[in-house]
């Protein structure tokens, strides 16, 4: 896990859990690749606007897995990468779900390019602040 969760000691006794905690932005690309991840993880359940955490992991060349809402959803219809997911899913089928994806992703891995790093934040800031 690539931050923090709502309770960290849920997991503390998990072998293939990893909390990083908190980090600084220009540490993120260094934590992805070191983690070695297969995707990412959106469990929004609230209609995100836009989402700069999906804009990051696909530069990181992981693919999404999702709730089916707002922003998010939206961004990886367009794309066509990624898995989306009703938010009100029974957990055992959530996590069916996270297991036969993360399969998928290793067996068939592509990235994501959503251009460079100048044309990532020029479209940042105009699609997410209106600039």
């Amino acid at each position: 896990m690539i931050g923090t969760t709502a309770n960290n000691s849920l997991f503390e006794e998990l072998p293939n859990v990893t909390i990083y905690g908190a980090y600084k932005p220009k540490e993120l690309n260094q934590l992805i690749s070191q983690s070695k991840l297969d995707f990412a993880a959106f469990f929004s359940t609230w209609p995100e606007t836009y989402c700069y955490t999906l804009s990051e992991a696909l530069e990181n060349g992981l693919y999404p897995f999702a709730f089916d809402i707002g922003a998010v959803s939206e961004r990886v219809r367009q794309l066509g990468v990624g898995y989306m997911i009703e938010p009100d899913v029974k957990v055992a089928f959530l996590v069916e779900a996270l297991y036969n994806f993360g399969v998928e992703c290793r067996q068939g891995k592509q990235t994501v390019s959503i251009g460079n790093e100048q044309d990532y934040g020029n479209s940042f800031l105009k699609n997410y602040y209106l600039f």
